[in-house]
């Protein structure tokens, strides 16, 4: 265990430690205890952390659903192939999209200034209109570019297109699909039923994969990334920086009370935390022998 390695990672992780107890004070101030484990446990030898994320990731991707798999390289397939209607679109419309949102911010931003917005609460769902009135610009500019397409087509050039690229109606019919006729009728309830169908996928997507594969994927990677990177030398660097920060913030923050005084404050406990992280390593390591055993 190199000497360097543990200064800088007891001393990152004991700055990252006050830190987090200062900005999470007074209440949860103990929050920050962990935030400079972590620190800690993960800055020091810093490489190896980096080259056992994509093992991490790799083993848990591979525990993953299968149908979240195969949705994602059917999804990796599509992005790939040209689709001329939407980038279009996209082109078109995200200019118009950026100024209306920048007009929409604006007025947000005035309303917090005079008090209009009494909590940020108001403001948050005013941003998220913001955001639906953006995407909804964006989907016209997308609808009439598409219109405009079938009109210079059909009545400028005497052609047609497909949205389908090398696709008829019999190959449709082939595919178990029946030809109906376009009426107001039928165009309506196919539209209800559009709407139905994609705000359910939607509400499923995101309520329920999202969060349960997610989180599952998440908590699979975490668990893998400490099974490759966990030593010891790991774990005395955790303890030693939220040492050093816990002890730093039980020291002298009551005392703090300017910005500079708080960025000392956080200096004093990498400082802390490095000391800590030097003597454990010269008392426990250098002169008990002790060799770190990782695991795997």
């Amino acid at each position: 265990m190199k000497r360097s390695s543990t200064i800088i990672a007891c001393g990152i992780g004991g700055a990252v430690c006050t830190l987090a107890t200062l900005l999470f004070t007074p209440a949860y101030w103990w929050l920050g205890l962990f935030a400079g484990f972590s620190a800690g446990y993960i800055s020091g030898d810093f490489r190896e952390v980096v080259e056992a994320v994509p093992l991490a990731l790799s083993r848990a991707w591979d525990k993953t659903d299968v149908r979240l798999r195969t949705t994602a390289t059917a999804v990796k397939r599509w992005l790939k192939e040209p689709h001329e209607v939407i980038y279009s679109g996209l082109v078109a419309g995200a200019p118009l999209a950026a100024y209306a949102f920048s007009l929409l911010h604006a007025e947000i931003q005035r309303g917090i200034l005079t008090g209009e917005f009494t909590n940020m609460g108001q403001a948050r769902k005013v941003y998220v209109f913001t955001v639906l009135i953006s995407g909804a610009v964006i989907f016209c500019v997308t609808t009439l570019q598409m219109t405009l397409a079938y009109i210079g087509a059909r009545h400028w050039e005497k052609c047609f297109f497909s949205l389908e690229p090398d696709s008829s109606g019999e190959q449709l019919i082939n595919k178990g699909l029946r030809e109906k006729p376009l009426t107001y009728r039928n165009y309506w309830r196919w539209a209800g039923e559009g709407t139905l169908l994609v705000g359910g996928y939607s509400m499923k997507f995101v309520f329920w994969t999202v969060w349960k594969e997610g989180g599952c994927f998440f908590g699979r990677f975490i668990y893998n990334l400490f099974v490759i990177i966990h030593s010891e030398k790991r774990l005395m660097w955790g303890v030693d920086s939220a040492l050093g920060g816990g002890t730093a913030y039980l020291w002298l923050a009551a005392s703090v009370e300017t910005s500079l005084e708080q960025a000392m404050l956080i200096c004093f406990g990498g400082i802390l935390g490095a000391a800590f992280g030097a003597l454990n390593r010269e008392l426990f390591v250098v002169r008990r022998q002790l060799q770190p055993v990782k695991w795997r």
